[in-house]
Order: C-alpha cells, then structure tokens, then sequence
C-alpha cells in the first residue's frame, strides 16, 4: 500500500507483487479537524482499503520527514503538531511494517522509472509551484544526508540582498506578490514579463549552483509554476546553467510526468528497503 499525503488530498494506491495496480482511492484531507481529525481519517482510509495480503504500509509525506525514526518533523499544511510520530501509530493500529519518506523523494524514484529517465543514475528533481522541493539521486540512490533532508533546494540562499533571498521566495507561486512588488510591477502571476523573467533568471542560477555541487546527468524539473509556465523556456535554464558549469554544458532538462504518482514511488521504495 502506497499513500501520498498532502494538504489538500490524500491518495491511496495498492499494488501487487509486480507493482502492478490493484487499485487506487483519492480523497480531500481533513486539515480543519486537527491532529486527531487528521490521524482518523488517515487510519480510516487505511483500515477500509487494508487487506490479508498487504504487508507493508508506505506514506509519503510533505515538509521534513525523518525517515529513519518514523517522524513527521514538520509540516506547514498538516494539522500535526512537531515530530508527529506517524509510523509507530500505524504500526500499532494495523500490525504492518510502515515505512515513510518525503513525497518528491518518492516522486523521483517513480520518475527514474520512466523510460526516458532509466538509464541515468545521477538525476536532480525540482519543484517548482507553491513552494519549490526537490530530491537528489546519485549513482541509482536517494541522497539523504546526516539529518534526512537532504533536496531541500527550496531553502537554497541565492541572494543575500532585500527580503527575497531564498530560491522558493525568488520562484515559487507563495511568493508571487511579493515578487511582483519588489520589481515595481502590477502583474502577480509568472505570465507578467517581468516577473517571469525574474523567476527564469534566479531558477538558472539555482539549477547552475545544483549542476555545480552534484553535476548530474539530468535535472527533472516539474510543479505548477514549471509546468504552467516555464516549461517553454527549457533552452534559456540551460543556457543559464551551461554559463556556469565548468565545461560550458548544461545537463539535460526533462519535464516531470504530469501523472508520476508519489504512492506508487513510495511502494517501490519500500520494496527495496525489503
């Protein structure tokens, strides 16, 4: 059983041994109930969608995660409280191993499964929308670091000037308004000219400092913002990161899958833990 987690819906996916889909639930998540009324519904879904032959239970989940204690350590849009302890309260009430991640960790390890993605084993994800996430995988394994958030490109300081300073504050849709008044214009979405350019400008320096620290084969790059947006300019990211690298190249740049489903990446984790 694969779940992804968010702040506006949680999806349910069971497959079998094949990982092939057994089938698949979608519901709203209750954010307004608290932290009871979260962790109900969650075991609710769980319990209605459980049967003998599911033997582990992986949920991928938003914010930090500490994969290794089994800890939601925070999370801005869900209702639990610091270091929620989602694994031993699923291990207690459902008997199952529980294993948890951040969701684009999962996210990438269902992408590096597609077809144009398989044969790379050094791939940056990034995503750009909300907020901007990411996750690393290096030689065919997910980077983690010593406290498990590794990929938390997002917080990535690109500029030390003005109240803008972060690679999420200079990209991400959260932070379009203030975007917009620190470049003296009216429009607040990435279709104004001048925000759009800032936006390309400070994700090439991003990806550029990325491409220089991990020197991947190819960045995955993907999210509202990305998709809605930017995709269509993939030329001038590359030419931004080329203009940095240290052999005047830029990796690959592939667009995420629109359909790349967290819970299915979460079950395939989970596997190989096994």
């Amino acid at each position: 059983m694969g779940i992804d987690v968010g702040g506006t819906k949680i999806l349910l996916e069971t497959f079998d041994k094949k990982m092939g889909l057994v089938d698949r639930v979608k519901v709203s998540t209750q954010t307004k109930k608290g932290e009871k009324g979260f962790t109900d519904q969650l075991f609710s879904l769980i319990e209605k969608n459980l049967t003998d032959s599911i033997k582990t239970i992986a949920i991928g989940l938003p914010g930090i995660v500490h994969r290794e204690k089994g800890l939601l350590v925070k999370a801005p849009h869900l209702p639990t409280k610091k270091n929620y302890p989602i694994r031993t309260l699923i291990e207690k009430r459902f008997k199952r191993a529980v294993y948890v991640d951040h969701d684009i960790n999962a996210f990438l390890w269902a992408e590096k499964d597609r077809p144009q993605l398989k044969k790379y084993r050094n791939i940056v994800a990034v995503m750009v929308g909300t907020g901007v996430g990411g996750a690393i995988v290096c030689e065919g394994e997910m980077v983690y670091g010593a406290s498990g958030y590794a990929g938390e490109v997002g917080h990535m300081i690109i500029s030390q000037h003005g109240p803008l300073k972060s690679l999420e504050q200079n990209t991400s849709g959260s932070f379009m308004p203030a975007i917009a008044k620190s470049l003296k214009t009216k429009g607040k979405d990435a279709e104004d000219p001048k925000v759009k350019k800032h936006i390309l400008e400070q994700l090439g320096i991003g990806l550029a400092n990325l491409n220089l620290i991990f020197n991947p084969d190819v960045f995955v790059l993907g999210g509202s913002i990305y998709h809605y947006h930017l995709a269509k300019h993939k030329k001038l990211l590359e030419k931004a990161i080329s203009s940095y690298s240290l052999d005047g190249k830029s990796p690959r740049i592939i667009e995420a899958g629109r359909n790349t489903s967290v819970a299915r990446g979460m079950a395939m984790m989970a596997g190989k833990q096994k």
